[in-house]
């Protein structure tokens, strides 16, 4: 839900840029907490609910009768999860997987638009614009892709009962892929980071030639004498 909502407020955040030329300090904050609101109450409101953590255990040893469980004692856990509290949180949840992705699309096409009728941008403007575009469409494509389909074989758990081994062993390693591809993406597509990076990188590889150029010299230098030495 985080990464979805931030992803979503930069997107946003360009098309009401590009929309009305200027931002003030409370529509940061206003952005700001929207993004960080849903998420500190996904955290929350599991906890409302009524604790039984005595039928979880006896629930999970139950269900689970082959694992060891003894090295985990006391451990805690939610014994109804069709509960009003649970409900919501799951309804929050499938609103960051399937809404929140298909608004970002929305808007992202939104910007494109806006861009090629936009009359006071320059080619160079624009076309760096449609980069910038092409970045946040990606990087809001990675999170649909990651979540969605961990998120549905969840839903399916919990209204089913059916256990989606899928859904334990790929959770881990869905939900980071899309931080670990993130700043390719940005570097990338950004231009400021692209000549940065670029920058970087050559005067680097022009330091690596000066230190060989000069190792070389040095050794010409000394065999030049080992020579003259050996003469005299």
């Amino acid at each position: 839900m985080g990464v979805a909502l931030s992803i979503a407020n930069t997107v946003l955040f360009r098309y009401l840029l590009l929309r009305f030329h200027g931002f003030g300090k409370n529509h940061y904050l206003t952005m700001i907490a929207l993004c960080h609101i849903p998420t500190v109450f996904l955290a929350i409101v599991p906890f409302l609910d009524t604790w039984d953590f005595p039928k979880a255990r006896s629930f999970t040893y139950k269900e689970h009768s082959r694992y060891d469980f003894s090295i985990y004692e006391p451990f805690p856990g939610f014994s109804n999860i069709q509960s009003i509290p649970f409900l919501t949180a799951t309804g929050v949840v499938a609103i960051g997987a399937y809404v929140i992705p298909f608004g970002s699309f929305f808007i992202i096409f939104s910007i494109s638009s806006l861009i090629k009728r936009h009359t006071s941008m320059s080619d160079r403007t624009k076309e760096v614009a449609k980069m910038m575009v092409k970045g946040l469409a990606f990087q809001t494509m990675l999170p649909f892709l990651a979540y969605t389909p961990i998120v549905s074989f969840y839903l399916y758990s919990q209204f089913t009962g059916e256990e989606m081994l899928l859904t334990e062993h790929f959770l881990m390693l869905c939900s980071g892929f899309p931080a670990l591809c993130d700043p390719f993406i940005s570097c990338y597509c950004i231009l400021p980071y692209r000549q940065a990076i670029i920058k970087f990188i050559s005067r680097q590889t022009r330091r690596g030639s000066v230190v060989g150029q000069s190792s070389r010299s040095k050794v010409s230098t000394i065999d030049a004498r080992s020579v003259n030495l050996h003469l005299f």
